[in-house]
């Protein structure tokens, strides 16, 4: 029984973790460019400039716009069937 109370402690814990919607709503301002490659993972100017220093990289404002908050997905419309 105590194995199981343990067990069942452990899965909550690893289901109640961040979900990829969590971590998709975040936005960078800042990207990083070395060469053809592009990485959009700083939040700060200083953060970026830090990142690409000895590396040949720079630093440019991020493109895309932020996410917009609270938008709802649409809805799902079902087809009536006939009977």
């Amino acid at each position: 029984m105590r194995r199981l109370s343990i067990l069942a402690v452990f899965a909550v814990a690893a289901l109640s973790g961040t979900t990829g919607d969590a971590a998709a709503e975040r936005y960078w301002p800042w990207c990083s460019r070395y060469g053809w490659s592009t990485i959009c993972a700083y939040a700060t100017f200083q953060q970026c400039q830090a990142s690409v220093s000895g590396a040949g990289g720079y630093c440019v404002q991020n493109v895309m716009p932020p996410p917009l908050i609270g938008y709802a997905s649409p809805r799902v419309r079902h087809r009536r069937h006939r009977h």
